[in-house]
């Protein structure tokens, strides 16, 4: 899931143990119902998380937060995991579908192409300088507009100076360059 190239959207209700959190942690994107249990409850066997729970804690959870839940294996609740950074979003059980059907609907209507370099930059630049980063940018947007023929001149800019479309309010009408 890490790698895949679409961007991922983890929906998570009930209890999410383990496995559990490493799949929310390693989805792009996250929805939980507030009510979820989240845990990792392996050193109440005698074990640590392992398998990638631990990197998906120390990855997803501040330092003493993940610390706290992989040493104790107590509970952590939906409501929480958004407060930590695990998941986007936090909603009462009966908003789940819903708000994660607007999350992916906003999704589809973005270029993929753009959406798969842009995860691409971001865990590129995670562990970079800044120079280094401005550099690999620069070399992506190049290979964004031969991938998609320019689409965001040809079609996304245009609109901008027709005033059609807002970057900061919405997304470009993709394949509709007169308007």
């Amino acid at each position: 899931l890490k790698a895949f190239p679409a961007v991922t959207v983890a929906k998570v209700n009930g209890f999410a143990f383990g496995g559990g959190v490493l799949v929310t942690g390693i989805c792009d994107l996250a929805v939980a119902s507030e009510g979820v249990l989240f845990g990792l409850s392996e050193i109440n066997f005698g074990i640590f998380p392992a398998g990638g729970a631990s990197w998906a804690a120390a990855n997803n959870l501040p330092r003493k937060q993940a610390l706290y839940y992989i040493l104790t294996g107590d509970t952590f609740t939906g409501a929480q995991a958004q407060e930590f950074g695990l998941v986007n979003r936090a909603v009462p059980a009966q908003e789940l579908d819903a708000e994660t059907d607007r999350i992916v609907a906003k999704l589809v209507r973005k270029n993929p192409v753009t959406l798969e370099l842009a995860k691409q930059v971001y865990e590129h630049n995670r562990a970079t300088d800044l120079p280094t980063a401005i550099d690999y940018d620069q070399a992506k947007l190049w290979e964004l507009s031969r991938l998609t023929g320019n689409e965001w001149i040809n079609v996304a800019l245009k609109q901008f100076e027709k005033r059609s479309f807002q970057p900061g309010l919405s997304t470009y009408r993709r394949g509709d360059a007169a308007s």
